[in-house]
């Protein structure tokens, strides 16, 4: 867990020196000559070391007596509706997310683009975050976190008991997607599938292959007629969020997630 300048683990913190390196201000070599030859400060106090963990939302980082006057970056949870896509060059017609998004979050040009924590397909439905920050995003999708995503299914055709356990065995192996047009063929990690009823079970994955519970379902010879993507880690998908609905996420949350 991160610990801010003050030591508090309830305010979400990043490392000074990505920091400066995201928003543009010195390469890494060059961060550590910052600090060593200029007066960089948090809250006043001198930095010496340029991994010290600041909060952009909480802490003033002044250089040689200025305030540098960095904005926090964006961060938002999004229960996505059905019928939009996570894209940000419009289809034709068609929404996307950004249509849901309201102005007030809509990042300036101090900030990176505002952009989605990967992707749900166009009628998948639920937990979707959204971030300037090209760092916090990268962590929660490069394959090596093994972070996991966590999905509501329910089926086209229902399964007997017999064939619940041998899909629970096979998640647990991992499963041998074939070549489509969704995607080229591929060994999924081990995941796990728990059962709901006979039409509806919950599936979390450490992966984010293209179309992947989609191609798991139709690999064990059915079909996906909802699906819903519930968690993250141990972010749950809050339930006053209505689909399309969006808000800013907490330090509290954001420390969850990080």
């Amino acid at each position: 867990m991160n610990n801010s300048f003050f030591m508090n683990q309830k305010v979400f913190t990043e490392r000074l020196d990505e920091i400066l390196m995201r928003r543009g201000f010195s390469t890494n070599r060059k961060v550590r000559r910052l600090v060593q030859n200029h007066e960089l400060c948090v809250n006043g106090k001198r930095v010496l070391i340029p991994s010290t963990q600041v909060s952009l939302r909480h802490d003033e980082i002044t250089l040689d007596g200025k305030p540098l006057g960095l904005k926090p970056d964006v961060y938002l949870v999004m229960n996505k509706k059905a019928g939009c896509l996570c894209s940000n060059s419009p289809e034709g017609d068609k929404l996307t997310v950004f249509d849901f998004v309201p102005d007030e979050y809509k990042c300036d040009d101090e900030l990176g683009v505002l952009h989605t924590v990967g992707r749900l397909d166009g009628n998948t439905e639920g937990l979707l975050l959204l971030t300037t920050n090209g760092d916090f995003s990268h962590g929660l999708v490069v394959p090596e976190k093994h972070v996991e995503k966590k999905y509501y299914i329910e089926l086209d055709s229902p399964v007997d008991d017999e064939e619940k356990r041998l899909w629970i065995d096979k998640c647990r192996e991992g499963l041998y997607l074939p070549e489509a047009h969704s995607g080229p063929s591929v060994f999924t990690e081990p995941s796990l599938l728990e059962w709901n009823d006979d039409n509806s079970c919950f599936l979390t994955i450490t992966e984010g292959k293209f179309h992947q519970v989609k191609r798991m379902v139709r690999a064990l010879e059915n079909r996906v007629s909802y699906l819903k993507r519930v968690s993250m880690g141990c972010f749950v998908l809050p339930e006053d969020l209505e689909p399309g609905q969006c808000r800013s996420l907490t330090d509290e949350e954001l420390i969850m997630l990080s």
